[in-house]
């Protein structure tokens, strides 16, 4: 079922406002801390798919009287996003109390999952972290086991901007058929070629599948500058669909193809990395590669013939 209303909740200045301006678009550094004192909701529009996010500051549940104006938009949350600043062992007791409010006054035939953010975490070698997320987990799992709500963990960063992506794309495409036929298809196709990373974006930066090297991808800024030539290249009206660019010792290629959701058009990209140029028989391959993600996320559109 697609997910229609996603909240974000948490602490205050455990980065809540600064992780939605990534989802959104904004990749530029962040200076001062941003603190929010009402509830703001954002729209957006995926595969055909409308979305509804919620930023959710802590205030909100300390007034009933507030409480009881927006209880009915607490209610129809289909998604929580519940943001920990893994920094402040200080708030673990307090981050559990809420998590448990939070869960009680939402209706859980509605709520389909809750993904657990531990954020700030700017180093991910970095392991001092990890006790505390084990015993996070531990209470958090013993805690949604109780009221029967699925639970995922993610470490994320604002340095790090795939590590917000990726934990806002994967509980969004979840349940979609595709999510694990690209994932197989990603995975063979950069075997194939011998690319160590490899992506599929909406334009909006949604991530619909990726396959890269954990060990050189989650420190690797490259994937940075990715998003902002697919900020670039979105801005042009569509004029580029083909793009190649140098950053140090690599290439980067952007490559855009369409999908067909509810008579309307929709961007994806193709990004991948090497250090070595496409070779005809690369590019030949890459067009394969875009047709049957068009038609595995599509199919409902009759395929042509593809020809390997």
């Amino acid at each position: 079922m697609t997910l229609r209303n996603v909240a974000f909740l948490g602490l205050e200045n455990a980065g809540k406002t600064s992780i939605i301006q990534r989802i959104r678009g904004d990749f530029q550094p962040l200076f001062a801390n941003i603190k929010t004192n009402t509830v703001d909701r954002y729209f957006s529009e995926y595969l055909g798919n409308y979305l509804t996010i919620w930023e959710i500051p802590r205030e909100i549940f300390s007034s009933h009287e507030i409480l009881s104006e927006n209880f009915s938009a607490l209610q129809n949350i289909e998604l929580v996003i519940y943001v920990i600043d893994i920094k402040d062992s200080s708030k673990f007791d307090e981050n559990l109390q809420f998590l448990t409010q939070i869960i009680e006054i939402s209706d859980v035939t509605t709520l389909k999952s809750i993904s657990v953010l531990f954020h700030k975490w700017d180093n991910f070698k970095n392991t001092s972290h990890n006790k505390l997320m084990a015993k996070y987990q531990s209470q958090i799992n013993l805690l949604m086991n109780n009221f029967g709500v699925n639970v995922q963990f993610f470490k994320t960063s604002i340095y790090q901007s795939f590590s917000i992506i990726s934990a806002f794309s994967d509980p969004l495409f979840e349940e979609m058929k595709f999510k694990k036929p690209i994932e197989i298809l990603l995975r063979n196709f950069a075997t194939n070629w011998q690319i160590n990373q490899i992506y599929v974006f909406t334009s909006n930066f949604y991530k619909l599948g990726a396959v890269f090297n954990d060990e050189t991808s989650l420190e690797d800024e490259i994937i940075n500058d990715i998003f902002r030539y697919l900020q670039k290249i979105d801005e042009t009206l569509n004029i580029i669909d083909e793009m190649e660019i140098s950053l140090n010792d690599n290439k980067i290629y952007f490559s855009k193809f369409y999908i067909e959701k509810n008579k309307k058009s929709y961007p994806l990209y193709v990004v991948w990395k090497t250090m070595d140029s496409n070779s005809h028989k690369m590019k030949k391959s890459i067009v394969i590669l875009k047709k049957t993600l068009k038609y595995l996320i599509s199919p409902e559109i009759t395929p042509e013939l593809i020809f390997a």
